[in-house]
């Protein structure tokens, strides 16, 4: 077990993860199916993995796909479990039209975060192009201040950081932020978010 890496193991399929079976929340040993789908209903390609998530699985299949019907994939429709920025980059990439929502997609097409319990989620300060900033919703001014970047071996992080310039005077800072001054995370791929939405 140590040698693959593995805290358990089932003795009858020793390939099997533990992962979520269904709805549930019971962990039992299995796999992740997946498939890719004609409109008319025909499987193109199938593979099952160990991996729970399906966020590293999007490429490969449309690779298997692609390879399997000797046709370049040109649209994609997906779940939410395949969403992240990564593969909006991929489907931006490979010029693939993608109908792939993220995973707060429901809470912003409901309009939870326009409720004033969130308030000062991120998605309602507004963007200015021409100043490259952010303005809050207290009208306050957030500048570009460094981008910040990381890598691991599952994911990637590439954002540009913007921080609050008239926090220290503002009336609501508690509300918005316990540092001194707010500051907004935004992926340099956000636009590939915001076009899929």
């Amino acid at each position: 077990m140590k040698e693959e890496g593995k805290e358990k193991i089932n003795l009858t399929d020793r390939d099997a993860n533990h992962m979520k079976s269904g709805g549930s929340k019971d962990i039992r040993p299995g796999y992740n199916c997946q498939a890719a789908v004609t409109e008319s209903g025909i499987i193109v390609a199938g593979e099952a993995v160990t991996e729970a998530n399906d966020r590293n699985q999007l490429k490969p299949v449309i690779e298997q796909t692609e390879s399997n019907t000797q046709e370049k994939v040109k649209e994609v429709a997906a779940d939410c479990g395949y969403g992240s920025y990564a593969n909006y980059e991929y489907l931006e990439q490979r010029e693939i039209d993608g109908y792939v929502p993220d995973s707060n997609f429901q809470q912003y097409q409901s309009g939870e975060y326009e409720k004033e319990e969130h308030r000062y989620h991120y998605s309602n300060f507004k963007y200015d192009a021409t100043s490259d900033s952010y303005v809050c919703p207290e009208g306050k001014r957030l500048t570009y201040w460094r981008t910040r970047t990381k890598k691991t071996e599952s994911r990637q992080w590439n954002h540009k950081v913007y921080r609050g310039t008239e926090c220290g005077a503002c009336q609501k800072r508690s509300l918005c932020t316990k540092a001194k001054a707010r500051e907004l995370l935004i992926d340099i791929r956000e636009p590939l978010l915001q076009k899929m939405r």
